[in-house]
């Protein structure tokens, strides 16, 4: 991780251990997921994403890499962050995908 990124991913871990502890205090199975923009994978997004993977291994908490499963095309977003519907569904068709194993595994 680069410096100028450090406290940044370390807080950001800090915040997913705290909702995981929220969620099994619920008694829910919390599961993550990475981001994804059509900038492409911005420093920070990848950033990020790469803390959240290794995070979710070493603590083995359950996670979805959208980010690296998803071949966005451009009309996937109305302005770069937000999916359009066709972007929605490519989504939602991976998250199906690994939220069925996960949830297979659970069960």
């Amino acid at each position: 991780i680069k410096k100028k990124y450090k406290k940044r991913v370390d807080n950001y871990l800090n915040r997913i251990d705290v909702l995981y502890e929220h969620s099994k205090k619920l008694n829910s199975t919390p599961i993550f997921v990475t981001n994804v923009v059509s900038l492409g994978h911005v420093e920070n997004i990848f950033t990020m994403n790469t803390a959240l993977i290794k995070h979710c291994k070493i603590k083995n908490y359950n996670c979805i890499d959208l980010a690296r499963n998803l071949k966005g095309q451009t009309d996937f977003w109305y302005d770069g962050f937000h999916s359009s519907k066709k972007g929605s569904k490519a989504i939602a068709s991976l998250i199906y995908k690994d939220l069925s194993k996960i949830l297979d595994k659970i069960n």
